[in-house]
C-alpha cells in the first residue's frame, strides 16, 4: 500500500513537472488579442485587430532568439523587425514591435507596455490591422502591422 502511494505521488509530482517544462512558455493568443483590442476600444481606437500567423511566427521566432542570447534587442540575426518581418512574406505598408522580457503573463506584460509611451503608442496605433505575439520564457515579442491590401481596401 505505501509502494503504491509514493508511486502515485511521484507520477503526480512528475507530471506536474514536466508540465511546466513543456508549458511554461504558455502563450494566450486569443487573451493577448483580447487584451490589446480592449486598450485599443478604451481609447478610442478602431478598428480591433486581428491576429496574423506570419506576424505571430515572427514574433514567436524572435522572442526564442531573444531568449537564446539573453539579450532584449529588436536585432537579430536576422536583422532589425523590419527585415524580419519583410522576409516572412507579410506584405507590409505599416509595422510596430514591441518587446519585453521579466514579466510572467500577458497581463504584466501588457501593463508595463501601456505603461511605457513608445510601446503604448504601438499599441494604440490606428494605422495597424494585424498582430503577432511571441512568447518563450520570460522574452515577449509583439508584432504590428498593416499590409498593403489592407490599405488599399480601405481607401477604395
Amino acid at each position: 500500500m505505501v509502494a503504491i502511494k509514493s508511486l502515485g505521488i511521484f507520477l503526480i509530482v512528475n507530471a506536474i513537472l514536466f508540465f511546466n517544462i513543456v508549458c511554461g512558455d504558455d502563450l494566450d493568443l486569443d487573451y493577448m488579442l483580447s487584451l490589446v483590442n480592449s486598450a485599443r476600444s478604451d481609447n478610442g481606437v478602431d478598428p480591433p485587430l486581428q491576429l496574423n500567423s506570419l506576424l505571430i511566427d515572427t514574433a514567436q521566432r524572435h522572442s526564442e532568439r531573444m531568449e537564446e542570447s539573453g539579450e532584449l534587442s529588436h536585432d537579430d540575426e536576422d536583422g532589425d523587425f523590419a527585415t524580419r518581418i519583410t522576409n516572412s512574406g507579410y506584405d507590409w505598408n505599416a509595422i510596430g514591435e514591441n518587446i519585453a522580457s521579466g514579466y510572467e503573463n500577458e497581463d504584466s506584460v501588457m501593463d508595463g507596455w501601456m505603461n511605457s509611451p513608445p510601446h503604448r503608442a504601438n499599441i494604440l496605433n490606428p494605422d495597424f490591422r494585424d498582430l503577432g505575439v511571441g512568447r518563450s520564457g520570460d522574452y515577449w515579442t509583439q508584432d504590428f502591422g498593416r499590409t498593403f491590401e489592407e490599405s488599399d481596401a480601405e481607401e477604395s
